[in-house]
């Protein structure tokens, strides 16, 4: 079971299906990619200063590094 997700912590969905199972445990992305890794930190830097900002990134172990990179060219610290 997933808890509810805090008032104050932003979240983002790499495509429409992380989206959806987000929104069933009602959580609300603040930008859903559409099409990878690369266009959802694209969404995000265009609407958010990334530099410093901390972000986590759950991810399976066999996740390929693309997001985290991208994010992290962007300035954010992230942590997996």
């Amino acid at each position: 079971m997933v808890s509810p997700a805090p008032s104050d912590v932003p979240v983002a969905a790499v495509g429409s299906t992380t989206a959806e199972g987000l929104h069933e445990r009602g959580w609300t992305p603040l930008v859903v990619g559409r099409g990878g890794a690369s266009e959802l930190v694209a969404e995000l830097a265009a609407q958010h200063d990334l530099r410093g900002r901390r972000v986590l990134f759950p991810a399976a172990s066999r996740a390929g590094p693309a997001l985290e990179e991208s994010l992290r060219a962007c300035g954010a610290v992230v942590h997996r």
